[in-house]
């Protein structure tokens, strides 16, 4: 299986970090997300992998380069106008072979076993195959499936079907079929999952499964996600998000050059040369940036200090 890693993402809604940063270099604890995602995907028997540009692709360029340092390689598609996904993976078309495409979003945070995912599609013998999470509430991609694993609806197509007995959301992780991109995706234009592709194969009954993925998830798309984001991680104690750090004591991750002269309570996450002033009070579910100061009096707690 290869992989499609999706990340020209304008990151509007994550301004001003994405101003001069594109969206999958955003740092979860002390990583860039696409960092951990290149290992998630090495680490699940993928080896190539292709990935989309757009907003600032010299940064992320110069950050992954080919991918020879993770065991991977990273082929390039610069988009000057946005595909939408699914216009990605039709012009990546020369590149997948005859083997199931797993599509990844850049903007997500992951710590668990595609292996399972994998099976589902095999399994259910289906076109397409959602990730997705149980997750209520108010849903970026809201998903509907039956008890047989069978996608009833998404987004806004199909959310009343009474079949649909499951709700949640979808996590950004699809495996397709190449029947997919060769007989359903049109070459050369814009194409989206949920918006486009998804209701087409709905209404011409392909097949179409929803498997629900286990262990961390949670996506970037925002400033208020990027910070939940970051207290998942750092409460999943997911080691690769954690990496860069020591645990000096019990809960408490550091990276070099952090001083601490206040109180830190667990668990809480400290980027490099951060300091803590004397009076300050930093925690739980605390990460601060590197090279920030937490003045004396502050009170920080469940989020990130930039």
């Amino acid at each position: 299986m290869k992989a499609l890693l999706l990340c020209a993402g304008l990151g509007e809604r994550l301004r001003p970090l994405t101003a001069s940063l594109p969206k999958p270099l955003l740092p979860v604890l002390g990583r860039p997300c696409v960092v951990s995602l290149l290992e998630w995907l090495r680490d699940s028997g993928i080896r190539t992998v292709g990935i989309n540009t757009h907003w600032l692709p010299a940064p992320l360029h110069a950050a992954l380069g080919d991918g020879s340092r993770w065991g991977l390689q990273l082929h390039w598609q610069h988009e000057a106008d946005l595909l939408d996904g699914m216009g990605t993976v039709k012009s990546f078309e020369w590149l997948w072979g005859e083997a199931p495409l797993l599509v990844v979003n850049g903007d997500i945070v992951l710590d668990g076993d595609l292996l399972p995912l994998v099976a589902a599609h095999q399994q259910a013998g289906a076109a397409l195959t959602l990730g997705v999470t149980p997750v209520l509430g108010p849903l970026k991609y809201p998903v509907k499936w039956d008890c047989a694993g069978r996608l009833r609806g998404i987004r806004r197509t199909n959310l009343e079907d009474p079949a649909g007995c499951y709700a949640g959301e979808f996590t950004g992780l699809h495996i397709l079929e190449p029947e997919v991109w060769r007989r359903w995706i049109p070459p050369r234009r814009r194409y989206h999952l949920t918006i486009d592709l998804l209701p087409r194969l709905l209404a011409a009954g392909v097949p179409v499964a929803c498997h629900q993925v286990a262990g961390l998830w949670a996506d970037i798309g925002s400033l208020d996600s990027l910070d939940r984001a970051n207290v998942l991680a750092l409460h999943g104690r997911a080691r690769r998000y954690l990496a860069p750090a020591a645990e000096q004591a019990a809960g408490v991750f550091a990276e070099d050059g952090v001083q601490v002269a206040g109180e830190v309570r667990p668990p809480v996450y400290l980027g490099a040369g951060c300091q803590i002033a004397d009076g300050a009070v930093v925690g739980p579910y605390s990460i601060v940036a590197p090279g920030v100061t937490v003045a004396a009096g502050t009170r920080q707690s469940h989020g990130v200090v930039r």
